[in-house]
């Protein structure tokens, strides 16, 4: 439902730029790195909503965002929660996807709050997709370095590995 509601926030302001403004949208949806972005979100967006995750790794996600917005020092996680065998960069995210989750109070069991677990590994994803691109721009023609991004941004492991199953090698491979 999420999904519905952005593409429609999407349209929207779209359409009021488009009346407000003479800029080319051609050349804006053309542009490679829009493409790859756009595209590349819109099938994770999808996934997240129709595939199943792994669901013991979620539980455990869901847990320690729980436990890391109601503990009062953050720095034990580790000694009093048994299922934390995460690196502390994930830790960061699910305390700051429970900050989130305790201004607007989503459902801990609903879709949008997945989402945003997800949502980390989903931008790295992009982030690397279109990294891919520019650094084949350097050796290659635009067009198929264009297709290398794509190809990267539709691969089925990636969008299986970060969007259905919510893990996060994505984001520590976008700080190599």
């Amino acid at each position: 439902m999420s999904l519905i509601y952005g593409l429609t926030v999407f349209f929207v302001v779209l359409f009021i730029f488009k009346m407000t403004s003479n800029v080319d949208y051609r050349k804006i949806l053309t542009n490679h790195y829009f493409s790859i972005i756009v595209l590349g979100f819109l099938v994770r967006a999808l996934a997240v909503l129709m595939l199943p995750s792994f669901e013991s790794d979620l539980v455990a996600f869901k847990q320690i965002v729980l436990q890391s917005v109601s503990v009062d020092s953050y720095s034990n996680i580790y000694e009093t929660n048994t299922i934390v065998s995460f690196p502390p960069l994930n830790l960061y995210f699910f305390y700051v996807i429970g900050l989130i989750n305790s201004i607007f109070g989503f459902n801990y069991e609903g879709s949008t709050f997945e989402f945003f677990l997800k949502l980390p590994a989903i931008i790295c994803d992009l982030v690397l997709a279109v990294e891919l691109y520019k650094i084949a721009c350097k050796k290659i023609n635009k067009k198929m370095a264009w297709y290398i991004g794509l190809a990267y941004a539709f691969n089925p492991a990636i969008i299986l590995m970060g969007s259905v199953w919510g893990q996060y090698e994505s984001v520590y491979t976008v700080l190599m």
